[in-house]
């Protein structure tokens, strides 16, 4: 965790965001990998990529990772959206953006629609690589909201988490 955490922070001083994108992506799933979450790496199909996916309680999911220099906007999470969609019906996914969503897209993304993935951003993976909230119990409890509530960027303070 120590090696991933320093690279990590190493990460936020690059000036190619790309770049950076491609180390997080990679860095992301090393963390999976850690927590035995057993990653599988990006891959391409007809007309799309894939950043990977990763098992949780026996339950595939897909990933997206960014890490750009803004919040992300609607776009690329409709993108997402359409990725799983056009998967099947119990197809879901996980969207991990570093410097979070503007608030719009937030809204944007859940008003009238169903989503079928839950969000991180840079807080939740500073809690994880900081050692304060294992990343499995962290995505379950993202997930327990998202599925109770609709919640798909909900903020976890492992402080109040009883587990």
């Amino acid at each position: 965790l120590e090696e991933l955490r320093t690279r990590f922070y190493g990460l936020a001083g690059q000036t190619d965001r790309n770049a950076a994108g491609t180390a997080f992506q990679n860095l992301f799933n090393e963390l999976l990998d850690l927590f035995g979450l057993k990653p599988k790496p990006a891959y391409r199909l007809t007309g799309e990529e894939i950043d990977g996916h990763f098992l949780l309680d026996s339950e595939t999911y897909l990933l997206e990772t960014k890490w750009e220099g803004e919040r992300l906007s609607e776009p690329q999470l409709l993108v997402f959206r359409g990725k799983i969609a056009g998967r099947s019906n119990i197809s879901r996914g996980v969207f991990v953006a570093v410097n979070g969503f503007t608030d719009n897209c937030l809204d944007a993304i859940t008003r009238g629609k169903q989503p079928n993935f839950s969000l991180l951003d840079g807080y939740d993976i500073v809690q994880v690589i900081e050692g304060n909230i294992d990343l499995s119990t962290l995505l379950r409890e993202k997930l327990r909201l998202f599925a109770a509530k609709g919640t798909v960027l909900a903020r976890i303070d492992p402080a109040t988490l009883v587990c």
